[in-house]
């Protein structure tokens, strides 16, 4: 069973999937007072987007340690592919938005 969910697409997926949750955390840790669309446009407004969205990459870093840790080397892989994936992201609203 391990053997096929060790595979680098469902890391990819997992990987582009778990900064979206890291954002929504963030949203609801933190003590704002406004909808989450309210606070996706205000970020947007702010140029902060690129910080934002580093945060949620952190998800990924737990991700990563558990998958890790279960020795589903390929499945970590495609955590580290959509880390990469991401970082792309977030240089292009960084620098270029």
């Amino acid at each position: 069973m391990a053997q096929k969910i060790d595979r680098q697409g469902y890391g990819v997926a997992l990987g582009l999937i778990l900064p979206l949750i890291g954002v929504y955390v963030y949203y609801l840790v933190a003590p704002f007072h406004i909808t989450f669309h309210t606070f996706l446009i205000e970020v947007g407004e702010m140029k902060l987007t690129s910080k934002v969205l580093s945060l949620g990459v952190l998800a990924n870093l737990i991700g990563f340690l558990i998958v890790y840790g279960l020795k589903w080397d390929r499945f970590a892989r495609g955590i580290i592919l959509a880390t990469l994936i991401y970082a792309a992201i977030i240089l292009v609203f960084r620098f270029l938005v």
